[in-house]
């Protein structure tokens, strides 16, 4: 029998290989959406796809096939979480496309605006 530390090595990599196969399909698009439809941020976009897998993880109308495909793509939503929520991983310029959060009080339009202030997860304060 494997070490249990080999089996989590093991999974950890099939979650990787499955993230960075989509990656490359897709692109950065967890990242940096096309917002062409939504106009949410990255991370907002995030949690309504992790909360569409979570219910139907929920509601567990599916198949076990399905069932195990929803858990894995629930954890690799939950990495990619953690990725976008690693500042230091982004550029300024990136954090305002991948978070919407603007510098200095800035809106949208780079216009100052005293009663926003974005930190770096994009969250009003």
């Amino acid at each position: 029998m494997k070490d249990v530390k080999d089996l989590i090595a093991e999974v950890c990599q099939e979650v990787s290989e499955l993230l960075c196969k989509k990656n490359d399909a897709y692109g950065n698009s967890f990242m940096f959406p096309a917002n062409i439809f939504s106009k949410e941020s990255a991370l907002s976009q995030l949690h309504v796809r992790i909360d569409d897998k979570l219910n139907r993880i929920a509601k567990g109308q599916n198949t076990a096939l399905v069932q195990e495909d929803t858990k894995l793509d629930l954890i690799g939503y939950l990495i990619l979480e953690r990725v976008l929520l690693k500042p230091q991983n982004l550029t300024e310029e990136e954090l305002v496309k991948a978070f919407r959060c603007y510098p200095d009080n800035a809106d949208t339009s780079g216009n100052v605006n005293h009663d926003m202030n974005y930190n770096k997860t994009g969250i009003k304060e």
